[in-house]
Order: C-alpha cells, then sequence, then structure tokens
C-alpha cells in the first residue's frame, strides 16, 4: 500500500473523528467522573490516530520510543507532583501511585498533537540550536491546547487543584477552590518542552521521516481543541472559546499557510518539469528529423 494512499486513509479517519467528537460532546454529560470503560472507549479513537500517523511519518520503531518517552515522562511528573506535593489530586480510576491511566493517555495524545502540528510548520533538524526553537514553540503549541481542557477538567471534576489559581478564577473546582494555577501551565511548557527535546537527542542521528500527514496532524489538533470547548461553552464560560481559540486559530492559520505554498510549489516544480521534458522531446524530434 502506498504512502499517499494511508494518508488519504488518515485524513478521512481523521475528519470522520472530529465530526464525531464534535457531536458527541455537544450531548456528552458534563462531568469527568463516569466509568473506566467509558473513558477508555473515548480515548481509544485519539490514540489510534496517534500511533497511525506517527507510523506513517517515522515508521514503528520510532513511533514506540516517542510514546514510550512521552508516557514515562508524563508519568514520572505526575506522580511525583500527586504524591510530593500538596498541588492537586484526581477523581479519576483506575489509577497507578494515584497517577490515573487515563491521564497518561491524555498526556501521550496532547504531546503528540503539538509535536505533530509543529512538525508541519518546520522539522526538528539535525543542528541543536534549531532543535532547541522547535522544541520551545512545540511546547507553546502544545500548552495553548490546555488553556481550555484543564478549565473544563476542573469543572467537571476530573481533577481538583487544593488551592485553586489565579487563571479562570470564575471556575469552581469540586472542593469550591477557584481557577487554575499559573504554575501548572509552566509544568506543561517544561514537560513538553523536555519531551521533545529528549526525543530529538534520542533519535537525531535518525534518517528524516515521511512528509506527509501535516493536514490530517493540524485537523487533530483542532479536534483536541473542540472536545474541550463545547463543554467549555455548555457549562457557561464561552470566553474560553477566545481565550483557547486564538492560539490554536494561529497556528491553524500558519500551517495552512505552509501547506499552501508548498503546494503552490509542487504544482510549479510540476509544470516547469513538463516543460522541460516538452522542450526535451522537441529537440529530439528535431535532431532525428535532421538525420
Amino acid at each position: 500500500m502506498s504512502a499517499e494512499l494511508v494518508d488519504r486513509g488518515l485524513l478521512t479517519y481523521t475528519v470522520l473523528l472530529l465530526l464525531a467528537t464534535a457531536a458527541v460532546q455537544c450531548v456528552a454529560p458534563l462531568t469527568g467522573v463516569s466509568s473506566s470503560a467509558v473513558q477508555g472507549a473515548a480515548l481509544l479513537p485519539w490514540l489510534v490516530w496517534v500511533i497511525a500517523h506517527s507510523t506513517l511519518v517515522r515508521g514503528g520503531r520510532l513511533t514506540a520510543q516517542l510514546l514510550m518517552l512521552a508516557g514515562a515522562m508524563a508519568f514520572g511528573v505526575e506522580a511525583v507532583a500527586v504524591n510530593f506535593t500538596d498541588t492537586f489530586h484526581h477523581a479519576l480510576h483506575p489509577q497507578i501511585v494515584g497517577v490515573p491511566v487515563q491521564i497518561v493517555c491524555g498526556w501521550i495524545i496532547y504531546l503528540y498533537a503539538g509535536f505533530a502540528v509543529t512538525l508541519a510548520l518546520g522539522g526538528l533538524g539535525h543542528a541543536w540550536r534549531g532543535a532547541l526553537l522547535f522544541c520551545g514553540g512545540a511546547a507553546l503549541v502544545t500548552t495553548a491546547l490546555d488553556l481550555t481542557a484543564d478549565p473544563v477538567g476542573v469543572q467537571t471534576g476530573s481533577f481538583v487543584y487544593q488551592q485553586g489559581g489565579a487563571f479562570m478564577r470564575e471556575i469552581e473546582g469540586a472542593n469550591g477552590a477557584h481557577g487554575i494555577p499559573l504554575l501548572n501551565y509552566v509544568g506543561w511548557v517544561l514537560l513538553a518542552g523536555g519531551t521533545y527535546a529528549t526525543f530529538w537527542l534520542w533519535t537525531r542521528h535518525a534518517e528524516d521521516g515521511h512528509d506527509g500527514g501535516r493536514l490530517s496532524a493540524l485537523l487533530f489538533y483542532v479536534g483536541l481543541f473542540v472536545a474541550a470547548v463545547i463543554p467549555a461553552v455548555r457549562l457557561g464560560h464561552p470566553e474560553l472559546l477566545l481565550i483557547g481559540g486564538l492560539p490554536v486559530g494561529l497556528v491553524a492559520l500558519l500551517v495552512m499557510q505552509r501547506l499552501t505554498a508548498d503546494r503552490h510549489a509542487r504544482a510549479l516544480g510540476l509544470r516547469r518539469g513538463k516543460e522541460r521534458a516538452r522542450v526535451a522531446s522537441l529537440a529530439e524530434r528535431r535532431l532525428a528529423s535532421h538525420r
């Protein structure tokens, strides 16, 4: 099966996932504490996409390395924060040393989404300066998704910040505390950037992957935003549509500009190639006629 055919199939799956997410979130119960089976079923289509897209772009071995690294770093940071600080705790189950399995899976999905959509703008490269710039940008792109997702998670009771925080003070947690601590977003940037930088160090000598799946990556990224912003509006916080939508919209605009420019460049290259072939064919016919 050709890479182009797989790319088209993945794009179709991404569109269906986006549409299904929008439809489900319009009617789903506004609670974060449901059965483990329901939570696992909700995450499964997103994890399938992550594995399929990463395998298409970089192959199975690097995909396994990236997902194991993302899962290990997310679990480690969550375990330390839950067990050695009094910042927050989770209400989801099942848990391993206080860390819900669903949270680790969610981290993997979000970390990959930010990574993949930033790759649509430019690669990691092999020089450390370019890699650091990429990792920092990708970390901010990933964190932008949490501007909407975290307030929704707090209000629906998925997790609780013990003291609340300065961001979105109108959000009330299950313990009565208001807001999300700004340190949460610092943690997102550090964890995401650290994951991407570690992956680059681990695989910087590997061959460049397949240059495909970029539109799918953008739609997947937007789909995660949609999955959070619809419940946010239903919960009475339409301002999150603007707060989270501005950075997500900026990322989408930049990626679409890049995709459009690349498509025009490919079309121009094809036209020039056809023109050179036509000129070469005419030259051959003239040479044959002189003979």
